[in-house]
């Protein structure tokens, strides 16, 4: 990597470091312009590994939603994150959050990196968790993310199938809820 490559990883870590709300919302939503000029794995591991602790460390919703929309519209980068990890550790404790919102912007990046997690134990009780949730945001991002694991290991599909079953027999659950369930036997 050139120096004009280093100089923009430092750009970019530096820029993700504002304590100002709109500078923080703005250099988070730029980065995937700069993962498509600047494409370097070690760009997008260290930017990665930053938004989790932002994730993480910040109290506003709008932060993390902007996140969400970072890991969307990057999907074909993830593989490039060497830190794993080192990502999901902040990202997952969100979950023990006592904000349903918060919550389900978690289950929704979770599911968006399912090319990265399909086979961690952790990641599965969250969405469990979230599937219990009386929370309709919670349940129906828990339903996204658990669709898109299914698809992609089998273990989760064994450990889902119970409790999907048992949400579409109760009779308590509603009929929309039910039919987003139902979609997920179709990925499995």
């Amino acid at each position: 990597m050139d120096t004009t490559g280093w100089n923009k990883v430092n750009q970019v870590l530096a820029s993700l470091r504002s304590r100002t709300f709109a500078s923080q919302c703005e250099n988070i939503v730029k980065l995937p312009t700069v993962f498509e000029e600047y494409p370097f794995p070690i760009l997008v591991d260290a930017t990665f590994l930053k938004l989790g602790d932002i994730f993480w460390e910040c109290n506003d919703n709008f932060i993390r939603f902007c996140v969400l929309k970072v890991a969307l519209s990057t999907r074909k980068h993830h593989h490039k994150i060497s830190g794993k990890e080192i990502f999901l550790r902040p990202v997952l404790s969100v979950t023990h959050s006592n904000d349903p919102v918060a919550r389900s912007i978690t289950l929704r990046i979770l599911g968006v990196m399912a090319t990265l997690y399909s086979d961690k134990r952790n990641v599965l009780h969250a969405i469990i968790r979230g599937l219990e949730s009386h929370v309709p945001m919670e349940r129906d991002a828990a339903v996204y993310a658990c669709k898109k694991y299914a698809a992609r290991s089998a273990h989760v599909s064994r450990s889902v199938v119970a409790k999907l079953d048992e949400l579409v027999t109760d009779l308590a659950t509603p009929l929309n809820f039910k039919v987003k369930v139902m979609d997920v036997f179709t990925s499995m």
